[in-house]
């Protein structure tokens, strides 16, 4: 059976060593989901997977999981190895899951209310003290429109050791509820079928094997911007057919060509032929924001759908992201990372060019003016940050015990390195208040459209948070508006509804009652109305 060959490979593997935390951690029960692996002996290695068993314990939102519960998450097969590239020299590792049936083959299992897929990975965010700047930036993403992995914390217990907290999420790969493209048969290889769906991906040249070929633009002025070279994520290299090959080559080509022209502007033959700007703006003021020192250049995405154009994303790995780097200025609040600078280079030419294109520009400053009255704001981010903290509060201590390393230098940890959990939560909110104010002064003003319209929800907050019996929204109308509140858990259920009926333009407050019965954790207040939606990040915590 194949479980029983990769078994024996891994045993004679070689490879990073899985290492024992420092600390032997008392681990009975936690808030959040737990995730038990039993290897039965086998030593985890980077290729291939080892035969494993796992079983989750999801007693739900709110209610507590004990250790000694029964798995009802999912009790059965899977396959483990380590992932990831410069992650795999830290001590607590990340790992690639694969749900796997009795004979050690693939099997689509829904995990922690995600859709059916057999590959997953547990993130370790070691050098991520605060464990939420991949979380933060997938859950950004997903808010702004786009399909990022859906993940959720959980703590981990592997061969009767506890590893502290993970993030248990989606691996990105083409699939109907993740990189929603087509699939591409190999007779598919003429006409309309060739044309996707493709995943590509800029990257380092680890893990899979996968089709390559390098851009054929030469910068004139950054040799930064040479040899980039790009990988097919999607089909595989055992699946593509060469004329699938040459098309999606051809077609990256294409756009290069088109948008290092002479006439890239025009909106017929320039580089609009080729893209969907919109992700390209959304991709860019993330990684900016971010300041994610590895972006554009590493585990950067895009794709091709059948008979449409290039789209970025998915977003992924931005864990020295958010002021957690010492290199590259990756700890400096002034500065693009579009740019390329030593010794970082190897950044594709794209969004220095694209942002000489006044009408790009101007997309860009619309855009990131609107996400700054709503999910941008520092308050949204702030609610954000805090109800993650307390969601993470009573686990992290654990995670530190195991780990004990706050206070102490990771690589790439910046200075000032934080003594608490909480000074690491503060560090990452000053510094995210600082970038939002340079990029606010720095990116383009957003075009001149006519007559702005206010956004209609962009001053609501909602108070306390986190909550006991009730929760209060303000809202700020631009105009009468009518008005419904609901709160949902995290999987969509409708916990509560209120509906106040239309509320006058200006300033009001209406509550939410009757929420004392609630479980603790954390909920989605989203406010709507015919014109406008705005969801709220809160935490429901019984005093």
């Amino acid at each position: 059976m194949k479980k029983l060959f990769l078994a024996l490979l891994a045993l004679a593997g070689s490879g990073p060593l899985l290492a024992q935390p420092s600390a032997q951690v008392d681990f009975t029960s936690s808030n959040l989901p737990i995730v038990v692996i039993d290897t039965h002996g086998a030593q985890i290695v980077d290729d291939p997977k080892v035969g494993a068993t796992m079983g989750i314990i999801d007693n739900g939102p709110g209610r507590r999981n004990q250790l000694t519960d029964p798995f009802n998450g999912y009790k059965g097969a899977i396959g483990i190895e380590f992932r990831g590239s410069s992650s795999q020299t830290f001590p607590k590792k990340s790992f690639g899951v694969e749900t796997w049936d009795a004979d050690g083959d693939d099997k689509d299992t829904v995990l922690l209310g995600m859709p059916a897929e057999s590959d997953w990975v547990l993130t370790a965010n070691y050098s991520d003290k605060t464990l939420m700047r991949n979380q933060m930036t997938y859950d950004l993403g997903r808010s702004m429109g786009h399909y990022t992995s859906r993940s959720h914390y959980c703590e981990v217990v592997l061969n009767g050791v506890y590893q502290g907290v993970y993030v248990l999420g989606e691996k990105i790969k083409r699939d109907k509820n993740r990189v929603d493209i087509a699939k591409l048969d190999k007779d598919e290889v003429t006409g309309k079928d060739l044309t996707g769906g493709y995943l590509v991906k800029i990257d380092k040249s680890t893990g899979d094997a996968a089709a390559t070929w390098p851009s054929k633009y030469i910068s004139p002025d950054d040799a930064g911007e040479n040899n980039i070279f790009f990988q097919l994520d999607y089909p595989k290299l055992d699946d593509v057919q060469p004329a699938q090959l040459r098309y999606i080559e051809a077609y990256v080509d294409s756009f290069e060509t088109a948008l290092a022209g002479p006439n890239y502007r025009d909106a017929a033959t320039g580089y609009r032929r080729y893209i969907n700007p919109a992700s390209f703006i959304d991709y860019m003021l993330l990684t900016e924001l971010s300041r994610n020192i590895d972006g554009y250049r590493y585990s950067t995405y895009f794709y091709k759908d059948k008979e449409d154009k290039l789209t970025m994303g998915p977003l992924w790995d931005y864990d020295i992201a958010w002021h957690n780097s010492n290199y590259c200025n990756g700890e400096a609040v002034e500065g693009w990372i579009y740019e390329n600078h030593e010794p970082c280079l190897g950044r594709p030419f794209w969004w220095r060019r694209l942002m000489t294109d006044p009408a790009f520009a101007g997309e860009v400053g619309t855009r990131w003016r609107a996400l700054r009255q709503t999910l941008l704001s520092e308050q949204s981010l702030t609610q954000y940050l805090d109800s993650t903290a307390a969601q993470l509060d009573e686990s992290q201590q654990r995670n530190f015990q195991a780990w004990p390393i706050i206070g102490e230098y990771v690589w790439p940890n910046p200075l000032p390195i934080a003594a608490t959990y909480q000074g690491e939560v503060r560090n990452l909110k000053e510094w995210m208040y600082a970038r939002l104010t340079w990029l606010d002064a720095n990116l383009p003003p957003a075009a001149v459209t006519g007559t702005k319209t206010p956004q209609l929800f962009a001053q609501t907050t909602a108070y306390p948070n986190p909550f006991d019996a009730s929760l209060t929204v303000e809202l700020h109308l631009t105009k009468p508006t009518l008005v419904q509140l609901e709160l949902l858990d995290l999987t969509g259920r409708q916990v509560a509804t209120y509906q106040p009926g239309i509320l006058p333009a200006g300033r009001s407050q209406q509550t939410l009652p009757g929420l004392a019965n609630s479980s603790n954790g954390i909920y989605l207040l989203r406010i709507s109305s015919p014109d406008a939606t705005r969801t709220i990040r809160v935490v429901h915590q019984r005093k």
